[in-house]
């Protein structure tokens, strides 16, 4: 009779192990491996050889976040499987508050619309391109543009002193609402638009 109960026992105790081991989640089905980007999802990036969320480098009123991290530090947004930074002034003053470096190879969008935003400097010059609006009052000082294209729309009062696209295949500089736009060098002299530059002149677009 004992054997018999300490059959029925062993049994019980095994059908519980069972039962427990089927219940565990196994987390690492959750997600897909990846060599490439491409091996992942629309909005997701691989990362460590699995896809994960692309993450958004929203920032607050101080400055990007801390756990951006996929993004390049003063990018207040991006996207990263387009190289697009976005440097918004009026998410991040703090960043404005000092130079602006679009990271190599990155497509920025500048927002200057912050009173005295962007003046320390803004590097464009291993950029893939930047595109730079210059709102706030007396904002955008010493804009270096490097070999991509490189636009810039001075409608801040005061605005834009020191801008040099010498070097970029397609430079539009426009100036209106009273911006300053002094120190304004443009891809070739024929380029030269009032205060600003244009690239619909013969010899002034080169961008492949």
């Amino acid at each position: 009779m004992k054997l018999v109960a300490i059959t029925v026992w062993l049994a019980l105790l095994a059908l519980a192990i069972t039962a427990g081991s089927c219940s565990i989640n196994h987390r690492s089905g959750d997600f897909t491996q990846c060599e490439q980007p491409s091996d992942c999802p629309t909005g997701q990036v691989c990362r460590d050889n699995l896809c994960a969320e692309m993450i958004d480098a929203g920032a607050n009123k101080d400055g990007p976040r801390p756990d951006a991290l996929a993004c390049p530090a003063q990018c207040t947004s991006c996207v990263l499987e387009k190289m697009e930074c976005k440097v918004d002034c009026a998410v991040s003053p703090a960043t404005c508050n000092g130079a602006i470096t679009c990271p190599p190879g990155w497509n920025c969008d500048i927002i200057c619309s912050v009173q005295g935003s962007c003046r320390a400097g803004v590097n464009c010059l291993a950029a893939e391109s930047c595109n730079i609006e210059c709102k706030g009052r007396d904002s955008c000082r010493a804009v270096d543009c490097g070999e991509g294209p490189c636009d810039l729309l001075c409608t801040g009062l005061q605005s834009c002193r020191d801008i040099d696209c010498g070097d970029s295949c397609r430079c539009d500089v426009e100036c209106a609402n009273g911006a300053l736009c002094t120190g304004v060098i443009c891809t070739d002299v024929t380029c030269k638009s009032g205060l600003g530059c244009s690239s619909v002149f013969p010899g002034c677009n080169t961008c492949p």
